[in-house]
């Protein structure tokens, strides 16, 4: 059994907890919030033994086997850190870290400790986008020219006022750092490493205006758009808004020498030939999950528990670990460097204060070539 620990109570309780529930190679010992009162409302919803409102004597107190960090951004790289130091396994929500040098230092740790550490991109067991992976890679469209991701929703069309996190950037908010590192993810693993990017992003709701009169001035982006060279050839581009009047969008297009594939919703797919006839692809019964009640992401969250409670006691394959997610993190520290310059920027690259590209350290370089 594996005693865990949760730090975190907006995602970790509505999602995880539930998961790790079901799954009864986890016990369910602590939970932290920095506020008392939410530590001992999840305490009670979730079934732990034990609530902190300090994460330090989360990790010093309890006899825990794992941590799953889904505090905010900027808290990752600390929490994580102190975690493997004390010999702890570790789950850290998206994004990894706020910067490539922090995600090389915990990966090169997680190494030297022989500690099972990963990423938490849960959206990979949807079997909707397992089973495109399996599509592209049988070729079903050939070789790949292009990739369309958009997504839009509301989600920022009337932003909160309040001074949370999430609307600063110095912090790890926005649209583009806390979604694209998943849409990254997933793309690696449909088309293959990234060798460069350019990213444009903006703010529809700079200022906003509450109640009594106030004035917030929100700092981090609610659009972008991020556009992709892949090291095989291929191109791509996510569009993302969260400023959407209109109804979600939520779509993958992979554009080939044979056709095109849509994934729309992450549960329909379809495939276009170059005549433009339609054909509706069934998803097999093999690709499947088990099916949790209550929130959408409960079911892909729960397959990835089994996997990491696996790779620890029988020392399986287990993905993204934190040297894969080192990869992912470079992606978007070459994004975020493109949107300050207003160039393209290699993946790994260190922009200089003479804005010439300087290659950076890759002592951890595990994958996506």
């Amino acid at each position: 059994m594996l005693r865990l620990g949760l730090i975190g109570t907006g995602f970790g309780l509505e999602v995880q907890a539930d998961a790790f529930k079901y799954n009864h190679i986890f016990k369910m010992v602590s939970v932290c919030s920095k506020n008392a009162a939410e530590a001992k409302v999840a305490k009670k919803a979730a079934g732990f033994s034990t609530w902190y409102d300090d994460w330090k004597t989360l990790i010093d107190k309890d006899k825990l086997d794992i941590v799953s960090i889904c505090t905010p951004n900027y808290l990752h790289y600390e929490i994580a850190k102190y975690a493997i130091e004390n010999d702890k396994h570790v789950i850290c929500a998206a994004p990894f870290t706020t910067t490539a040098k922090e995600a090389e230092e915990l990966a090169e740790l997680a190494n030297r400790k022989g500690k099972v550490c990963v990423v938490d991109h849960h959206l990979n067991f949807l079997p909707a986008r397992k089973f495109v992976i399996k599509l592209l890679k049988d070729g079903k469209v050939g070789r790949v020219f292009t990739v369309e991701r958009n997504y839009f929703s509301r989600d920022r069309f009337f932003p909160e006022t309040e001074k949370k996190w999430q609307n600063s950037a110095e912090l790890g908010g926005g649209l583009f750092f806390r979604n694209a590192c998943h849409d990254v993810d997933y793309l690696l693993r449909a088309v293959g490493g990234v060798k460069k990017v350019s990213l444009n992003t903006h703010t529809a709701r700079a200022t906003v205006q509450n109640s009594e009169g106030e004035l917030t001035n929100i700092t981090a982006d609610d659009s972008f758009q991020f556009h992709i060279a892949f090291h095989n050839g291929s191109r791509g581009i996510i569009s993302q808004s969260a400023t959407s009047p209109n109804k979600e969008t939520n779509e993958f297009i992979f554009h080939g020498e044979k056709g095109s594939l849509l994934l729309n919703n992450d549960n329909e797919i379809v495939f276009y030939d170059l005549n433009g006839e339609k054909e509706r692809i069934a998803i097999p019964p093999n690709f499947q999950i088990t099916s949790l009640p209550g929130h959408r992401q409960r079911s892909p969250f729960y397959m990835f528990t089994e996997v990491i409670a696996t790779a620890i006691y029988n020392e399986s394959p287990v993905t993204p670990t934190f040297d894969e997610a080192v990869h992912i993190q470079r992606v978007i520290q070459a994004g975020l460097d493109s949107n300050k310059y207003h160039q393209w920027i290699e993946v790994g690259s260190d922009i200089s204060i003479t804005n010439q590209p300087q290659q950076q350290s890759q002592s951890v370089n595990k994958i996506f070539e």
